[in-house]
């Protein structure tokens, strides 16, 4: 007998634990009456190869008046954007040399005489790629947001 019970058997009533007739089963992660936690990452899910580090540049966690919520997604630090917070803005390239990164880091801000395309790119951008003319007092001319001066008459 088998520890089910059934003469010649291979004991298929063992839970993963070994136990008859027992309760566990392996989880998707392979953890033995596991909830899918030790292999899912911040989206929740199990092995979609995210992780709850962000990449080291980000929290699982939003902080709400010193209360940790779970979030889905990473809550990347300043400067840094990307499902797992992978990417750091860079201004020479996100910004066209032509801005800073945001605190978000998926947008610029411009430099003066400078501007985003309408409509505006999403990150990683570019940004600033459009040139706006600064016209001083009594100049008579505005851009018309492709960064082409047009006078007034």
């Amino acid at each position: 007998r088998d520890k089910c019970g059934v003469c010649k058997g291979n004991n298929t009533c063992l839970d993963c634990f070994a136990v008859p007739f027992g309760p566990y089963t392996l989880d998707i992660c392979g953890v033995c009456g596991g909830t899918n936690e030790t292999c899912s990452g911040c989206d929740g899910e199990a092995n979609t190869g995210r992780n709850k580090e962000c990449s080291g540049y980000g929290s699982c966690n939003l902080n709400n008046n010193g209360v940790l919520e779970p979030q889905t997604t990473c809550q990347c630090d300043s400067g840094r954007y990307g499902i797992m917070c992978e990417t750091a803005c860079q201004a020479k390239e996100s910004c066209s040399g032509s801005g800073t990164c945001s605190a978000d880091g998926r947008s610029c801000s411009c430099k003066s005489g400078f501007a985003d395309p309408d409509p505006k790119p999403a990150y990683p951008g570019p940004f600033c790629t459009v040139m706006v003319a600064t016209v001083g007092v009594g100049g008579g001319g505005t851009t018309d947001g492709s960064g082409k001066l047009t006078q007034s008459q």
